[in-house]
């Protein structure tokens, strides 16, 4: 979902990595999480939720 004050600014600021380009850097952070998943043993199905 767009955000004007987020998403508005130039010059990087709405990248997920403002030092890389706009893919780049979402794949970037889509592979950190993924080894973070991997690295912990399951899916992100598998992460416990509280029922409260």
């Amino acid at each position: 979902m767009y955000n004007a004050k987020r998403d508005g600014y130039g010059n990087g600021a709405n990248l997920a990595i403002p030092s890389m380009g706009e893919i780049e850097g979402r794949l970037a952070v889509l592979k950190v999480v993924a080894i973070r998943l991997t690295k912990r043993g399951g899916t992100r199905r598998s992460i416990p939720v509280s029922d409260s």
